[in-house]
This record gives C-alpha cells, sequence and structure tokens, in this order.
C-alpha cells in the first residue's frame, strides 16, 4: 500500500461503495481495486445507501450502469445532494448527452465500460489525489473574485451579481481554476491536468461539455458571452469583464 500514501497519508485502507446489480462487475471491480490497495463494499438497497451517505462512511462511490431500477445519474443526484464524496459513474453508453446529465448530478468522473485495468486505477488514484489535497491544503483555501463572479472556498458557494449559483463539484473546480488565470487563455490539455488531474486520455468532448454547462450556469446569454471565452485550436479565457 505504500504507493497510496504518494497522495492520501493514512493508515487504513482506502474504502469504495460500489453501487451495481452485476454481479460480473463488481467481481471485476474487486480483482482490479483490491490489487491497488482499496477495499471495496457493496450494498444492494437504496435507502441504506442514501441515509448512510452523510456518515461520509467511504472515500469513492462507484455507481454502474444498473442500480436497483434507478439510473445511475438519479441515484448520483441523490447521493451529491447528500455527500461531497467522489462519485464515479460507469457507464455502457458514453454520448454528449450522457456528460451533460452526469457532471450536472454531480459526478466526478464518468468511464465507459468496459474499462481498462490500468486505466480505471490510474483515473481514480488521480481523482483522489486531487481531492485529498483540496482537503488538506491550507493554501487550497480561497476566495475569489473576477468581476461580478465571487467563489468561496470556505463556503463552497459561487454568486454571480449576489446571485448564488449551484455548481457541480467538477464545474466548481473548473471556474476556481479559470479565476485563477484570468485574462489568460488555459488549453484543454492543461485543464485535463490542472482540472481533471488526468495522466490518461479523457474523452474527446469531455472538457467541451463542462465548458459548455458552466457557461451556461454563469453567462445570461451564452450565445454572447462576458466572461467565459473560446478561441477555437487555443483555448478558453474567463475576463475581468468591466
Amino acid at each position: 500500500m505504500q504507493h497510496l500514501t504518494q497522495f492520501k497519508v493514512r493508515q487504513q485502507p482506502i474504502k469504495v461503495l460500489v453501487i451495481t446489480e452485476q454481479t460480473v462487475l463488481y467481481e471485476k471491480l474487486s480483482f482490479t481495486l483490491n490489487k491497488a490497495g482499496y477495499e471495496l463494499e457493496r450494498l444492494d438497497e437504496k435507502n441504506t445507501i442514501l441515509l448512510q451517505a452523510s456518515f461520509q462512511l467511504w472515500d469513492l462511490i462507484l455507481i454502474g450502469p444498473v442500480a436497483f431500477g434507478d439510473s445511475g445519474i438519479a441515484l448520483c443526484a441523490e447521493l451529491r445532494r447528500r455527500t461531497l464524496t467522489p462519485i464515479v459513474l460507469l457507464v455502457d453508453i458514453y454520448q454528449t448527452t450522457i456528460l451533460v446529465q452526469a457532471f450536472e448530478a454531480g459526478a466526478d468522473r464518468v468511464i465507459k465500460l468496459p474499462f481498462q485495468a490500468e486505466e480505471l486505477t490510474a483515473r481514480i488514484t488521480a481523482l483522489l489525489r486531487r481531492t485529498s489535497l483540496a482537503q488538506t491544503s491550507v493554501q487550497s483555501k480561497q476566495a475569489l473574485s473576477v468581476g461580478a463572479i465571487d467563489l468561496d472556498d470556505d463556503t463552497h458557494t459561487v454568486k454571480i451579481e449576489n446571485r448564488a449559483v449551484a455548481l457541480s463539484s467538477l464545474e466548481y473546480r473548473l471556474l476556481r481554476y479559470l479565476m485563477q488565470q484570468t485574462d489568460r487563455f488555459v488549453s484543454k490539455g492543461e485543464l485535463l491536468r490542472e482540472v481533471w488531474e488526468s495522466k490518461t486520455e479523457e474523452p474527446s468532448n469531455s472538457v467541451e461539455v463542462v465548458i459548455h454547462r458552466l457557461r451556461s450556469k454563469i453567462e445570461v446569454d451564452v450565445t454572447a458571452p462576458k466572461y467565459l471565452i473560446t478561441r477555437y485550436s487555443i483555448g478558453y479565457k474567463l475576463i475581468q469583464h468591466q
């Protein structure tokens, strides 16, 4: 388990909740993640999951494509209202509409099935590293302002012209990074490294989908944005609107 201490200093194993009715999928996840030092738990009763979610019993939640009669996305949204624990959705169909719905529901990652063992482990490790650093680093606590946009890490809130804006955890991290880079174009590759913390190839449109969702929430008119600007083949820039 020595490799786990690179991003989280702890003696106990990292606990992962797996939500799926597919026994074969759970067994494959167990085989892959147990080798990496993770401790998996599987629950098969929705009310128990929702009840226990607020107690922060797990370090990560994996939701499979079948989850007790609900869509994984619907269950993700219910869990996100109860916990800030990172959530990864495992999906059979990977389309833009699925990405939009998943990120809107509060998912931190969306991974297409069937997964490759090394890729799954790498992406989960990167996600947990980012989460751990955000929780333990004193420097990560900031209050940022760009024009009429205010972001407060202490309360994990965003306001635009004093109006509260509800963002998913991924949208929040994306906005925070862009605010730290105000008036500078940030490439898609940089966002994948710094916000997604991905060392593997993300699906080609994942950044575009989250940018679109973020823009729809912070702009009055998405066809004439005054904050979040896109320059094709270059990147994205949050500007200090006068």
